[in-house]
């Protein structure tokens, strides 16, 4: 099986704009490791554009991300193709 995921988690998605890519990478290497310790294949791979699919409705306050980080789940609203 083929499993998607994405790098940049919460803070990429609260960060993405129409038109602009942005990958948000830090210091995050728990993916890694367990894949490492698992022996999974990884591939890399980047896929402009997919900021122009859909639109992220901001949160000016950052409410949105906070609940999201507590809950260790992406909450966020968006609308688009």
């Amino acid at each position: 099986g083929t499993v998607g995921i994405v790098p940049d988690g919460i803070s990429g998605i609260f960060h993405s704009r129409p038109g602009k890519d942005v990958l948000h990478l830090g210091s995050k290497r728990g993916l890694m490791r367990i894949a490492c310790e698992e022996g999974a294949l990884l591939a890399g791979g980047w896929f402009p554009g997919t900021s122009d699919v859909f639109t992220i409705v901001q949160d000016p306050f950052g409410i949105m991300q906070s609940i999201s980080r507590k809950l260790k789940i992406s909450v966020f609203l968006f609308y688009g193709r």
